[in-house]
């Protein structure tokens, strides 16, 4: 009887295996093992193989006994893998960190460990993970793709476009890399060029659902509901997310609530769809019921959202921080006599994109976005070391960081507000403007919107209370240590008296009033923040008082004032 040879019948099962014909392929990979157990190569194809079939325990099962004969980086990732496809995403992160440290110089680990941290919403944290390994691997297309997706979906602004820019080199017939160029430049607020690289992305596949979703969201950052509703209506791409996402956006803005509602609907019976896109179809299904009146579900949908993309939130570590920040004694200002930052803190949906908007309307005022140097200074030498001992030049690498030739640029990082010390020691001639909002409107803005998971605690109503009462107690701290050095402008104030408002915050940076400030819905910008569509209309007063709506779901947040 002929010898079954061990390499043909591997690739016999490899062929099998690929045609989804899984028990053929199982008897082979067994057979195998069998005369060569502990085989770490056959145990991975097991693995591999019941991953396919969807049995995830098992796979696990073959991966870990892989590992514990001879441990790999690419076992480590195979395990990654599997636990990120069961929704387990805590897990994977931690088992992917652990094997980080093991197999330290392992690329494929720490994209494998990026991917997981951007399916729990960090991808601020997986950004940074991957950036100093894009400046080394600069030619590897599929960690510039990875690396401008991160980016994009950061939450900083500017978006960096070079990582976009390496994908359409590396790869020009590529149509993702171009629609995320495009996505780089919309989120830059640069929407011409946006539209040019979405409509390439587009003719090289024309079922791309990021061009298709981008353009619409270009055309009505212009004002150009019409035609963004075109772009939608004559797209084959119906099964998307994204095309969804911007489909109830434009819907919204054309007063077709109901349409929105149907698309969200049908989006949410896509089969395998990702809690990541789950949630945030939730959160948008809230604001669609909200439009209509029905408050109620509006509230359980925005419920169920934020309990798809919560995350954790170490409320510990938090009031630590704030009890260290309130502990450290500031220093005799001895910073930098530059007067050019205006910095826009406070909580979130508090206005600091509205007053970024209309400050960015003056001649003398340019706009960075979310500046995050400040927040890579805390990281890099956490309290008291930044405050007591700040690196030399802090300063001017926080200058360079702005990338502008304007007298005045404003820093819209709304959690700076707990960096004033810092800010005032490092720039004790720079404006702080303080944005402030009734506590109800402000916290459930928060809840009815998708943060990153940086931020969970606006997905929890005790700690977005908490958190809410531990900002409270820090601007009184400031007040209290630096008198007068915050200029504090009330949402309601500049909403309801907008021109009088205004004068006195330009008033505080030192330029001259400028009637454009009344106009900035005109100017072509578009916030990467939930606040995108609010600042492309004239000022408002409809959100004021918001929070009486959901009166009897508010909870904790009943209490703050």
């Amino acid at each position: 009887m002929a010898t079954l040879n061990p390499g043909n019948e591997l690739r016999r099962a490899g062929k099998l295996h690929n045609a989804g014909k899984y028990r053929q392929a199982e008897r082979i990979y067994r057979g195998i093992l069998a005369g060569t157990p502990g085989d770490t190569t056959i145990l991975r194809l097991l693995g591999m193989l019941e991953r396919d079939r969807g049995r995830h325990d098992e796979a696990l099962g073959w991966f870990r006994k892989a590992r514990a004969s001879v441990d790999t980086a690419e076992l480590a990732a195979e395990e990654g893998l599997t636990l990120q496809t069961m929704g387990h995403l805590k897990e994977a992160e931690d088992s992917l960190r652990a094997a980080a440290v093991a197999f330290p110089d392992n690329l494929m680990l720490s994209m494998m460990l990026a991917r997981v941290l951007m399916s729990s919403g960090q991808a601020a944290a997986a950004a940074s993970l991957l950036e100093p390994l894009a400046t080394i691997h600069n030619c590897d297309a599929d960690l510039m793709m990875l690396m401008a997706a991160a980016a994009n979906a950061s939450g900083v602004l500017p978006v960096p476009t070079q990582y976009a820019r390496s994908v359409t080199t590396l790869l020009p017939q590529n149509a993702r890399g171009h629609a995320m160029l495009g996505t780089t430049h919309r989120l830059n607020g640069d929407l011409d060029s946006a539209l040019a690289a979405y409509d390439k992305a587009a003719a090289i596949d024309t079922t791309s659902s990021e061009a298709v979703a981008g353009k619409a969201h270009v055309l009505e950052s212009m004002g150009r509901s019409s035609d963004a509703w075109n772009v939608l209506e004559q797209t084959a791409v119906n099964d998307s997310p994204l095309v969804t996402l911007a489909t109830v956006r434009v819907a919204r803005r054309l007063d077709k609530p109901d349409v929105a509602a149907k698309a969200i609907a049908t989006a949410l019976a896509i089969p395998h769809l990702s809690p990541y896109h789950r949630s945030h179809l939730f959160m948008q299904q809230g604001l669609v019921l909200e439009d209509l009146g029905r408050y109620d579900e509006a509230w359980a949908a925005w419920t169920k959202g934020n309990a798809l993309h919560g995350g954790q939130f170490d409320m510990a570590v938090h009031r630590n921080l704030v009890q260290t920040i309130i502990d450290t004694s500031l220093p005799p200002s001895q910073g930098s006599n530059s007067s050019q930052p205006v910095f826009i803190v406070g909580m979130f949906r508090s206005g600091t994109t509205l007053m970024e908007q209309i400050l960015g309307a003056h001649n003398e005022i340019d706009t960075a976005g979310e500046v995050d140097a400040m927040l890579r200074l805390v990281h890099a030498h956490p309290y008291p070391s930044c405050i007591e001992n700040p690196p030399e030049n802090a300063s001017g690498n926080y200058l360079a960081a702005l990338r502008r030739d304007a007298p005045r640029v404003t820093d819209k990082m709304p959690s700076n507000y707990l960096h004033v010390g810092l800010i005032h020691t490092l720039f004790p001639h720079a404006t702080i403007l303080h944005m402030t909002r009734d506590a109800r409107d402000t916290c459930v803005s928060c809840f009815a919107n998708a943060f990153a998971a940086s931020q969970a605690y606006t997905a929890n109503l005790d700690e977005l209370a908490e958190v809410y009462g531990l900002y409270t107690e820090l601007m009184a701290h400031w007040s209290n240590v630096l008198p007068n050095r915050m200029h504090a402008v009330a949402y309601e104030d500049l909403v309801t008296n907008p021109e009088s408002t205004i004068r006195g915050v330009l008033d505080a940076i030192g330029v001259a009033w400028e009637p454009a400030c009344l106009d900035f819905h005109t100017v072509r910008r578009i916030p990467i923040t939930p606040s995108a569509d609010q600042v492309r209309r004239p000022l408002y007063t409809s959100s004021i008082g918001r929070w009486k709506r959901f009166k009897s779901h508010l909870g904790p947040l009943a209490n703050l004032h």
